[in-house]
């Protein structure tokens, strides 16, 4: 028994659309796949490839995985394909592992956190609290969604057991816990936060708290998503409150140290003297801030020689994930803490101190928030952190993910956000993958997928998967599926989405439901499989389409004959087929390279002719069957001679789907009666 396709005819008028930008031809969704091998690694991690006692891999663990875990939740709230959750759930895992067990008695530097760095913590507590708000409360569906039960999502690694959760609410729910755990070590007993005027610990004071290493701003702004994330979810309003409070400190007052200068030349502390410490609004509109933030400043950073230089773009974006976070959601006395305003001005950053103006279509990019190209830090009088040049390697990484303010940029293009990154994108990043080589520019990555899809008339293209949980696939524009055009090589091994299978195939199997949606064309070419037993429907929703500048007033469907093989006989494949869109009332009849039968009149009044070519004229076995747009079965004949008639005048006016089978192929047309 064939598995027949519902396709579903939509007529909607057309009234709002654009001319389709040459950005959206960039397949940067399509990279992003292919370069997480490269990147991340899997199931092991490129990252985490060493011991947990390692030192580089507790810093890639919490200072680099947090940013791709982030870029899976924006990949998903971008496309909607749950790959990235299930991508997100066996990194947590992984990670958990590396956290080491809660129930142990270990020091903090292993039993609550990731590293003795609340830093560290902070961010990774900022991707797995955004998760949990993620099931729990911005899409609660995905909180009683079962998690597919043929993909191992269990925590194998002892300490915890055989925990297995049955949906992402179950997941989510766990996470939070442990999240939780390494929040109140930080924010109680370690004593970050203990009150509203411990934002940070002072330098005298390091000697009392093991954990207290983290003390700019851009080193809290994970710590202060994670209390904001949490404190709506669970709901807790102690987190809230110290969000808040953290939010007020980027642009409060703290009381500092004072400096003495000693007589062979150090610097040491005297006293304290209040100091304006976080953001500074320049005549441009735009805000530029230290990158100590408002961490105390040391006596040498302020009077030595090579004094704290103004934020940089790597820092400075980790500065913003929390004002990202909370903006137009979180108040303090009635007053919303970060909103357009803000937003506006830090948009300006980019667009009128980091952008250097173009090089021929290439723009420059200057390395701190205040358009500085010398960027030197100093911690305990000595310098770190050089990121020294106009187009610094890091800088360019670091700019794309500043294209999360392109919303709130007033700049016309190509002096916009927007047109910055992406022809930052086309010239440093498109042709080369080496150039993205850590977690922040990957994040960035998701970043300006986001913004193309939300802009531009975008493609999709989609390559080898077995789909074995529900999926709603969809695109501004085409929609294919080519598991048998592969030419990247990151593709040619496995495919991205889980389970990883090697043959260059697309099956959708039996138990799910598969929903297919494009503006303009879908092409399900060879290799394209829908069980039988699956849901699958794929239709034109001209509400996605905003390519065409011409008004539509009405969509129908066309057919493309792609041949079938026995394979695909014996698999209880569906026919493959193409939809697109056509503005005119008819579908005139063509003659495509591949036909070998032909069928007319069509449209006809019910009466239609089938003339059998070359080998098909002498077939012994070949059937037709002919189903109307609900998917019922509404003729049925085999196939006698090389001319036929087909008279369906007992059937309403409409479109039908005819499908003619012979013993090797399936081939597929569509029929109009008037």
């Amino acid at each position: 028994m064939k598995f027949i396709i519902t396709i579903i005819l939509i007529y909607l008028i057309v009234v709002n659309s654009f001319a389709q930008n040459a950005f959206s031809t960039y397949q940067i969704k399509e990279q992003f796949d292919a370069h997480e091998k490269v990147i991340v690694g899997y199931p092991t991690y490129h990252y985490l490839n060493s011991t947990r006692t390692d030192s580089s891999s507790i810093n890639h663990l919490g200072d680099r995985m947090p940013y791709v875990l982030e870029s899976y939740i924006k990949m998903y709230e971008t496309t909607k394909d749950k790959a990235y959750l299930i991508r997100f759930i066996h990194h947590a895992i992984g990670m958990q592992e590396e956290r080491g067990a809660p129930d142990s008695d270990i020091d903090v530097g292993s039993q609550y956190s990731f590293s003795n760095y609340m830093y560290h913590n902070g961010l990774i507590c900022w991707a797995f609290a955004h998760f949990v708000h993620l099931v729990k409360m911005e899409e609660p569906a995905l909180n009683t969604l079962a998690l597919p039960p043929n993909i191992i999502l269990y925590n194998s690694f002892g300490f915890y057991g055989s925990n297995q959760w049955n949906t992402y609410g179950a997941f989510a729910e766990w996470l939070r816990i442990r999240t939780e755990e390494t929040l109140d070590y930080f924010t109680y007993e370690a004593g970050y936060w203990a009150d509203d005027t411990r934002c940070y610990i002072p330098e005298y004071e390091l000697s009392k708290v093991k954990t207290a290493r983290a003390q700019s701003v851009n080193q809290q702004a994970g710590f202060a998503c994670a209390l904001f994330y949490l404190g709506l979810t669970d709901p807790n309003t102690d987190y809230l409150h110290k969000a808040a409070e953290i939010a007020k400190a980027y642009k409060g007052i703290v009381i500092d140290q004072g400096c003495k200068q000693k007589k062979n030349g150090k610097w040491k502390v005297s006293g304290t003297a209040p100091r304006l410490v976080t953001v500074t609004l320049s005549s441009n509109n735009s805000y530029i801030w230290k990158s100590a933030g408002w961490r105390i400043e040391h006596c040498g950073e302020r009077h030595g020689d090579k004094p704290d230089d103004y934020e940089d773009l790597a820092h400075g974006i980790q500065t913003l994930i929390f004002p990202m976070a909370i903006h137009n959601k979180l108040e303090s006395n009635d007053v919303m803490l970060f909103d357009d305003t803000d937003m506006e001005r830090y948009s300006n950053t980019f667009s009128e101190n980091v952008f250097g103006q173009y090089s021929g279509s290439c723009p420059n990019i200057h390395g701190g928030v205040d358009g500085d190209d010398v960027i030197a830090y100093r911690i305990n009088d000595k310098g770190v952190h050089d990121y020294d040049g106009l187009n610094n390697s890091n800088m360019l990484q670091a700019a794309l993910a500043w294209m999360h303010f392109y919303k709130f940029n007033p700049a016309t293009p190509p002096y916009d956000v927007y047109s910055i990154i992406m022809n930052l994108y086309d010239c440093r990043f498109k042709n080369n993958r080496s150039a993205i080589d850590v977690g922040q520019s990957y994040y960035g990555l998701s970043e300006v997928v986001k913004a193309q899809w939300e802009k531009e008339c975008n493609d999709l293209i989609l390559y080898n998967r077995k789909v074995v949980y529900n999926q709603d696939f969809f695109a501004k524009g085409n929609l294919t599926v080519a598991p048998a055009q592969i030419t990247d090589a990151n593709y040619t091994a496995s495919s991205f989405a889980d389970p990883i299978i090697t043959d260059q195939k697309f099956t959708v199997e039996a138990g799910t439901n598969v929903k297919m949606r494009a503006g303009t064309k879908i092409i399900l070419k060879h290799g394209f499989h829908a069980k039988q037993g699956s849901n699958f429907r794929a239709y034109i929703d001209p509400s996605l389409n905003v390519c065409n500048s011409q008004v539509a007033a009405k969509r129908d469907l066309e057919y493309e004959e792609i041949p079938s093989n026995k394979e695909n006989e014996q698999s209880n494949d569906t026919t493959l087929i193409t939809l697109n869109q056509n503005t005119e009332d008819r579908i005139q009849e063509t003659e495509e390279k591949t036909t070998t039968f032909k069928i007319y009149p069509n449209p006809s009044n019910g009466t239609f002719n089938i003339e059998m070519r070359g080998e098909r004229s002498e077939a012994s076995k070949a059937s037709i069957k002919i189903m109307n747009l609900l998917g019922q079965t509404i003729y049925k004949s085999e196939i006698k001679s090389a001319h036929q008639q087909i008279d369906l005048s007992a059937h309403p006016i409409g479109i039908y789907i005819l499908h003619l089978q012979t013993e090797n192929e399936i081939i597929t047309r569509k029929i109009i009666k008037e």
